[in-house]
């Protein structure tokens, strides 16, 4: 009885610490603008938040403590998954593929606000989504919102962009010298890992010998000990453990995904290598959407997971949904004909191409003569998407030179 005793003592603690270890709480910015240098401007401002074209998992933001010397004008426009009305919380997530709050503004000398990121891609991050999210904050000197303001992006008009990252961790790029940005990240148990994370597994193997040990002294201690973890892991989606396949749409835990497509029926030149799922893994970030060029951008990540160095240059074909032949992918072979195959993202195009093969769009990553083995490049993508359709795709990398 002593030993189950003392073996309990440390299932709770360690599943205490666990808990502690892996949940991570919401990160927050708070974001200060001087905006004296275009106060009295009848402009604009925007806020968006949105997933990234493969596999996401879910996450939310709040914009809260809003405040302005200046005035805003009119009612603001919303548009998918984003509810409240500033100066009062608003809260978006990454339900939509575009997830935006746009109002029109008269510029005072200041203007400030906090950002907070959460959800599970931040708290428990599952390791099997591909794709990150954006938020990203933009003025604009007309009420249109056409015309960048306070920001050294000319290209897309962003002042202050925060990419949710895989592991659960953000990156802040600041595109304004007026803009200053400040953040804490707090670390909670409120949130409840699962457990598809390796740790935990691992603590329910510890648990097995924990419960070993007890039976060595107790004859009913094995058993006890083992419906003790049981009762004890409930609250840490227990169910879990078992592997399932996941369907497309909703994923459970918050996690989302879009359809994943195939390599079209346009074969590249034989100078090219198909890069298998054995040698190369492709993530790419969250698509911001930039009012002032009309395209949702992000970036596609290539990593060599090998442990050979992989020779480019290297491509990235972007190919539409189709029937899947992941089999022939991570095979190495050339993919079935489909005479009835669309070469784009459904409900999109690439804006940035590198070029085109048989009507199929490739961009190349720049500068990136090989990889060896954990390194990663990655090359920025723009789409035009004017109905906000999904934008799903299967991102295929090649390498090689075209003849």
């Amino acid at each position: 009885m002593k030993r189950l005793a003392i073996s309990i003592l440390c299932t709770a603690g360690l599943l205490c610490f666990a808990g502690v270890a892996l949940s991570a709480g919401p990160v927050t910015y708070f974001v200060t603008v001087n905006t004296l240098s275009i106060s009295g401007t009848v402009g604009s401002f925007d806020l968006n938040f949105n997933p990234g074209p493969l596999t996401t998992q879910g996450a939310s933001v709040q914009i809260m403590n809003f405040a302005s010397n200046g005035r805003v004008v009119g009612s603001p426009l919303l548009t998918g998954d984003v509810n409240g009305v500033l100066p009062a919380t608003v809260t978006f997530d990454n339900g939509t593929v575009f997830n935006d709050y746009f109002q029109g503004i008269t510029f005072g000398s200041t203007l400030t606000f906090k950002i907070t990121l959460f959800g599970p891609a931040l708290s428990s991050p599952d390791g099997a989504s591909t794709s990150g999210s954006t938020f990203v904050f933009s003025m604009f000197s007309d009420a249109a919102g056409t015309v960048p303001a306070l920001t050294t992006d000319q290209t897309n008009g962003f002042a202050l962009r925060v990419d949710v990252n895989l592991d659960g961790t953000t990156t802040v790029t600041d595109f304004s010298s007026q803009t200053s940005t400040t953040t804490t990240s707090t670390a909670t148990t409120a949130s409840v890992p699962t457990l598809s994370s390796p740790a935990l597994i691992a603590l329910v193997l510890l648990l097995v010998g924990l419960g070993g040990f007890a039976a060595r002294g107790n004859r009913g201690g094995l058993p006890r000990t083992l419906a003790l973890a049981a009762l004890l892991l409930l609250p840490f989606g227990f169910g879990t453990l078992w592997l399932s396949a996941r369907p497309q749409g909703d994923q459970g835990n918050g996690s989302k995904s879009v359809t994943v497509g195939t390599v079209s029926d346009v074969i590249p030149p034989s100078s090219l290598t198909l890069l298998t799922r054995a040698q190369i893994s492709v993530t790419a970030s969250g698509l911001a959407y930039s009012r002032h060029s009309q395209t949702f951008n992000g970036a596609i990540t290539i990593t060599n997971i090998s442990t050979d160095s992989i020779k480019g240059p290297f491509h990235v074909f972007i190919n539409s949904p189709a029937p899947i032949h992941l089999a022939e992918l991570a095979a190495g072979r050339p993919p079935a004909r489909s005479s009835s195959a669309q070469h784009k993202p459904v409900g999109a195009t690439l804006a940035n191409p590198t070029g085109n093969f048989g009507g199929r769009p490739y961009i190349t990553v720049p500068g990136v003569g090989s990889l060896i083995p954990g390194q990663s490049a990655k090359v920025n993508v723009q789409f035009k998407n004017p109905s906000n359709a999904t934008i799903n795709f299967m991102p295929v990398p090649y390498s090689g030179n075209f003849n």
